[in-house]
């Protein structure tokens, strides 16, 4: 049921009748957004979002295409999938709890809990279920089918329990996936923008015999870093706004029709100044 929710569900289509309303819950930062028109969809882009040629279209609050459910996981979807995670993540518990379960009444059946054997380092026969070593390699020599069930079970539930708690704490931070590759993208560029500039003003003070002093060079090392600084989040509302926008994003679209949100002015400047460091 909660991968047909996932797969079915419509993550956030952005078209001309909702365009507006997606740009006012989710307006430009300047920096990781700049306001932007999609050259496919001619459309003006909302911020957080992107356009998926898989699904052919703009996707609000997009964080990724996800090829196992076959669709966008984006803003109205985002809670069927982190749904989805979990139950597959309860799954595979459950399912490792039933395989131990079942071996241990299988060797409890055959008596292999009262079985001894003889311990050669400490000269004396002992319990089989204190040597786990060889505990395991009998069950996995009689057992392999089953024993391979369980451990595919097992490692799945741990990968996707990373994921989900990954995509937990994005959310806790008023993030996705898309945005923190972006934000990963930009600070490159960044640097690499702030250290051709030092070469050049490296170059041109060497061309003209000077040698700056200890003070000018820490101001310029000071420069640089904030150069290279990237503006706070803007759409960091707080943990409980962020996980409210995630879980209830029809309240959460109506909240921001009826008072629009801003995004804070120093950020907005700041991330108007780093896109045109990059640009010039």
């Amino acid at each position: 049921m909660l991968f047909v929710l996932a797969s079915l569900s419509d993550p956030g289509h952005i078209t001309p009748s909702n365009a507006h309303t997606y740009i006012t819950a989710h307006p430009s930062d300047g920096s990781l957004f700049p306001p932007k028109q999609c050259s496919t969809c001619k459309l003006a882009r909302p911020g957080r979002s992107k356009h998926c040629n898989v699904c052919g279209s703009c996707i609000a609050r997009f964080d990724h295409h996800c090829g196992w459910i076959n669709n966008c996981v984006g803003l109205h979807n985002m809670r069927y999938f982190l749904a989805f995670l979990l139950a597959n993540c309860v799954t595979c518990a459950y399912g490792v709890t039933l395989a131990v379960r079942a071996m241990a009444g299988e060797l409890q059946g055959r008596g292999l809990f009262e079985l001894s054997v003889y311990d050669p380092r400490l000269k004396v026969k002992v319990p089989l279920y204190r040597q786990p070593a060889r505990l395991a390699e009998w069950v996995v020599a009689y057992y392999p089918i089953p024993v391979a069930i369980g451990m595919f079970m097992l490692v799945s539930g741990l990968l996707l329990a990373a994921f989900l708690i990954y995509q937990a704490v994005l959310i806790s931070r008023g993030r996705t996936t898309y945005e923190v590759f972006k934000r990963n993208q930009l600070h490159k560029q960044l640097k690499e923008a702030a250290a051709a500039a030092e070469a050049v003003a490296q170059t041109a003070a060497r061309s003209q015999g000077n040698r700056r002093p200890l003070t000018q060079r820490l101001q310029r090392l000071s420069s640089s870093k904030q150069q290279t600084a990237l503006s706070p989040n803007a759409y960091d509302r707080g943990l409980f706004r962020n996980w409210f926008e995630v879980l209830f994003p029809e309240r959460f679209l109506q909240h921001c029709s009826r008072k629009p949100n801003q995004a804070p002015s120093k950020q907005l400047r700041r991330g108007k100044g780093a896109a045109a460091k990059i640009s010039g």
